[in-house]
């Protein structure tokens, strides 16, 4: 039973350290990363789009000052 768990872990380990899994993974957690960037923007602008029916050039000049904000935040990291 003992060596039945070890043997499992070296081979998830193993299939782990394999580089086609590794780059998997990594576009795993770029998909993640990418559709979380995409949610956002989409509520972005969607607040935005409805304070642009409400007051025009106030609630525009916001939305792009709170689009500027959240694009160099995204860019800095």
């Amino acid at each position: 039973m003992e060596s039945g768990s070890s043997l499992l872990g070296v081979s998830i380990f193993t299939v782990m350290s394999d580089p086609v899994y590794s780059y998997l993974r990594l576009y795993a957690v770029y998909f993640f990363l990418l559709n979380f960037h995409f949610m956002i923007l989409l509520s972005i602008f969607s607040i935005g789009f409805s304070c642009f029916r409400r007051k025009l050039f106030c609630s525009w000049l916001i939305f792009n000052k709170f689009c500027s904000i959240v694009h160099s935040i995204m860019s800095g990291s």
